[in-house]
């Protein structure tokens, strides 16, 4: 799954905005594999992996035939795997508050994304994609530099690239 992750998280970083439908399959693929774990925890991987690419799947079919509503169920599946994911690395797990804290993530990333939806695929692309790309480099390698300091400077990157691209184009969504 590391290298799966690491895959599809350099372009997330890099063009997340003009890959929209990478973002919204991505999102889909690893929301589906975290709910899941959350849901029906103790199951064989393939569950999982199965799972995160029917919704994978799904968000492509969105992203093709209903963009606007793709648009907010991206922002919400990403607002909710950002929210698992910070609250996991700093060891948040209380039940139900998890729950609500998870909706609330999820209702977050779906308002940012309507509201201004160039800067949050832009943000939330690169969020996604630096955290893909963090977790799977530590997974994969041994390194002697903090995973902060390389998410950051991950982050820094996509966000310089992103930039740089969104003041050369058009929007992309319309």
């Amino acid at each position: 799954m590391n290298v799966v992750n690491l895959i599809l998280g350099i372009p997330l970083l890099l063009w997340g905005r003009k890959l929209f439908w990478l973002f919204v399959a991505t999102v889909g693929f690893v929301a589906g594999i975290q709910v899941s774990q959350l849901i029906i925890p103790g199951q064989l991987n393939w569950v999982y992996i199965a799972t995160g690419t029917i919704l994978g799947f799904a968000g492509i079919f969105l992203a093709v035939f209903v963009q606007r509503f793709a648009v907010t169920v991206t922002g919400f599946f990403a607002g909710l795997y950002l929210t698992i994911m910070l609250m996991n690395s700093i060891n948040i797990n209380t039940e139900p508050i998890t729950w609500y804290l998870y909706l609330a993530g999820g209702l977050i990333g779906s308002f940012l994304v309507l509201g201004i939806f160039d800067w949050a695929l832009i943000f939330l692309s690169i969020l996604v994609g630096a955290t893909l790309i963090t977790g799977s480099i530590f997974a994969l390698l041994s390194l002697n530099i903090s995973q902060t300091i390389v998410f950051f400077l991950l982050l820094a990157l996509g966000f310089g690239i992103q930039f740089g691209l969104k003041q050369r184009d058009l929007p992309a969504f319309d």
